[in-house]
């Protein structure tokens, strides 16, 4: 599968051990928000501690799944899932950024 990144918002430290773990935020193609609780990992090119300030945007690793009229298909990497339990989800293509 071809392997995306998409653009979303940590809007929370929920904890400042390592590797660390954030909460973030992506906004659907409908204009749905969904929250994802993801590690962080330990060489990011930003080290987030609890001195980091919320908001700021990061970038998910996902893998393209399809096309959906105008909007773009992704299912997130590693077996993450939103926090309603959801693995893939139809986002707008500006946010999705291909490699």
């Amino acid at each position: 599968m071809t392997q995306v990144i998409v653009a979303a918002t940590a809007v929370r430290r929920l904890s400042d051990d390592a590797p660390g773990r954030i909460e973030a935020e992506v906004v659907d193609a409908a204009g749905r928000a969904h929250r994802l609780v993801i590690t962080v990992p330990e060489r990011a090119s930003h080290a987030v501690t609890a001195s980091t300030d919320v908001p700021f945007r990061i970038g998910l690793r996902a893998e393209y799944v399809r096309m959906d009229g105008p909007a773009v298909v992704i299912r997130f990497a590693d077996g993450v899932t939103t926090t309603e339990g959801l693995g893939g989800i139809c986002l707008d293509p500006d946010i999705v950024h291909w490699l």
